[in-house]
């Protein structure tokens, strides 16, 4: 995760450029944002370098930070500007992010993890949880028949963001 979210200065040239190139995403997310009617699960599909990790952490930073839209990093406060941070180098305690595409393959053993660590009370401020599953497709099937489990009964602020770069 952390050659993507080097640092502030990139993931805010990196929001710029998903404003700018994926319109449709930026504004639908940011309209749910606003209505405060999020679904309790995301999958971002596309090829390589079309910007779908870098739309999942500015998704969870921007719920994490409680914004009513996608946040613009450099206008916010310092508290949130720290959970921003912190969430972009996977050092939030609410926040989970498993690259299947490193692993090669996502386990039953780490859905399980997802689910035992979810059930527990929020370890940060916000009361929000969530998952990032990169590469979903590297994902066992019985890690997946879990997940699907999982995803079928959410919990109350528990967001689940998949990405793959293949649909099928």
């Amino acid at each position: 995760m952390s050659e993507l979210l080097e640092n502030k200065t990139q993931r805010i040239k990196n929001r710029k450029l998903i404003q700018k190139h994926q319109k449709v995403v930026y504004e639908v997310l940011e309209k749910a944002l606003q209505a405060k009617a999020l679904s309790h699960a995301y999958l971002f599909v596309g090829p390589k370098g079309c910007m779908k990790k870098e739309m999942a952490l500015l998704l969870a930073q921007s719920i994490f930070c409680g914004s009513d839209e996608l946040i613009i990093e450099e206008t916010l406060n310092e508290e949130d500007q720290e959970i921003a941070r912190r969430v972009a180098e996977g050092n939030y305690g609410d926040f989970l992010w498993i690259d299947g595409y490193r692993k090669n393959q996502i386990s039953k053993e780490e859905v399980d993890e997802i689910q035992g660590l979810f059930a527990k009370t929020s370890l940060e401020k916000s009361d929000a949880k969530i998952y990032v599953l990169d590469h979903v497709e590297n994902t066992s099937i019985s890690a997946m028949n879990s997940l699907l489990k999982f995803l079928e009964e959410p919990s109350n602020n528990v967001y689940a963001i998949l990405t793959t770069d293949n649909i099928e």
